[in-house]
């Protein structure tokens, strides 16, 4: 569930994607191809899928002779050679980025497109712009996890490069493919950081709206009660041995046997009915120790309806025949009809609108670093220059 990360503020060149594409992005090597290819970001420019390998990534400063505006379709290699830079390629407030980084991005990059396939009319321009969105976004999340006090998990960074790694040994090939894209134990570090800190980022900005949004919350549990209704029922358990139209008379007397022993079994020790369930029922329920919940007039037939309603906690309801097979019921305490308390909602209403909510939340983070932050791009092939 997602924030949208901020657009910067003086001297932004292209508008950063979310907090789950950007860390999807940034590790998309690790997911396989978990990044959109042929979503716009701002600037115009696309944002491409994460990345590729040793190979033309890797050759500093090899920029195609025949790319003559940063728009000609080229190559896929030619797409992810590493343009001529000067040894810091974005500054993000006081933040500088390294060329090696932009390198690995573009490394990544180029082993997503090998597989997934170049999106129609990408260009050269299209590619380097996304892959400083990427870096940019990996920037604002810091900061903004900075700004909101969410600390470093080191717990979390570890179990999540614990089970990449894991992964990577199960899995000769995902290794291979990562080794190939640059992604050394110091990158998966990096990775690792970015995405828990953009999952504290999210948590933080929720704590915060659980408290700013308790009053509306609780104003629209009182002017919808009615989707808060609890009908009146009876807890029942089921178990249902088979015994379907068309088999024989002799092997339908064997199954109504053989439920009239689980029948004795529950009778014996209603306690042990879920167990019964999922040895001996062959209904949907049989997982789940054949509970069915709550259930209300209008569910069975009505003579088995009067037996459930007319039941006594704890009681194992006669064996019951239908074309179907054979059914023994046990049934539990009776509810009366009501509306659920706010208490037992809350958290589902808050689901139910926390997206909304965050939107706004994170947009308030976004005019904050806008307003704070410039950012600058040093790549010359861009031939952007910041905003005054």
């Amino acid at each position: 569930m997602a924030a949208e990360l901020l657009a910067g503020g003086p001297g932004v060149l292209m508008r950063p994607m979310s907090i789950v594409r950007a860390a999807l992005c940034l590790v998309a090597s690790l997911s396989l191809w978990a990044c959109p290819a042929t979503e716009k970001t701002g600037g115009g420019a696309k944002a491409p899928p994460d990345s590729p390998s040793s190979g033309p990534a890797s050759q500093p400063g090899s920029v195609p002779g025949d790319h003559t505006t940063s728009t000609t379709p080229v190559s896929l290699d030619d797409l992810f050679k590493m343009p001529k830079t000067p040894p810091v390629v974005l500054k993000v407030g006081e933040v500088e980025v390294g060329r090696e980084v932009l390198e690995n991005k573009l490394r990544q990059m180029q082993l997503q497109l090998s597989a997934t396939g170049i999106p129609e009319g990408t260009t050269r321009s299209e590619v380097l712009k996304g892959a400083i969105d990427q870096l940019i976004e990996y920037e604002f999340t810091m900061l903004m996890a900075k700004n909101l006090g969410v600390k470093e998990d080191k717990k979390a960074i570890d179990v999540w490069v614990k089970d990449l790694e894991e992964r990577m040994e199960a899995e000769p090939a995902f290794k291979a493919l990562l080794l190939r894209a640059g992604n050394s134990r110091e990158q998966r570090l990096k990775d690792a950081k970015f995405m828990v800190t953009a999952e504290g980022v999210t948590t933080k900005l929720l704590e915060r709206l659980r408290t700013k949004t308790a009053t509306a919350l609780r104003g629209y549990y009182d002017s919808h009660q009615a989707d808060y209704m609890e009908h009146a029922g009876v807890e029942a358990w089921r178990i249902h041995l088979k015994a379907p139209a068309g088999m024989t008379q002799q092997d339908r007397d064997s199954a109504r046997l053989r439920a009239m022993d689980v029948e004795k079994k529950a009778r014996k020790k209603p306690g042990d009915f879920e167990s019964l369930a999922k040895h001996y029922s062959e209904g949907g329920n049989a997982t789940t120790g054949g509970y069915l919940g709550f259930v209300g007039r209008g569910t069975f037939a009505p003579a088995l309806e009067e037996q459930i309603f007319a039941a006594k906690p704890n009681t194992i309801l006669p064996l019951y025949e239908d074309p179907g097979g054979f059914y023994i019921y046990k049934v539990g305490k009776r509810r009366e009809a009501r509306v659920k308390k706010y208490e037992d909602v809350e958290e589902q209403i808050f689901q139910t609108f926390v997206r909304g909510f965050l939107h706004k939340e994170v947009e308030k983070e976004r005019v904050k670093l806008r307003e704070a932050t410039a950012i600058e791009v040093f790549v010359p092939e861009l031939a952007s220059k910041p905003t005054p």
